[in-house]
């Protein structure tokens, strides 16, 4: 199933990413990101935790935390 707040695929760049549901036998949902592209994947888990993890980008976490302590620095 395809979710609009998924960002593009952080290793071929392509915005065909989809979220996986699969049951195990006790009923129980564990999702997974995958780009329908090049293959790449997130982990499986909850389907917000799945999507959080595909989302998460380093470069942008990284780049929030220079903000952040610029500004205490600042203040």
């Amino acid at each position: 199933m395809s979710d609009p707040n998924l960002k593009p695929c952080p290793h071929c760049g392509r915005a065909i990413a989809n979220v996986h549901r699969r049951t195990d036998s006790l009923g129980a949902d564990t999702y997974y990101v995958a780009c329908s592209w090049c293959g790449a994947g997130s982990t499986w888990g909850d389907k917000k935790n799945a999507i959080a993890t595909w989302n998460a980008r380093a470069v942008e976490d990284a780049q929030e935390l220079i903000e952040f302590a610029l500004l205490e620095t600042s203040l």
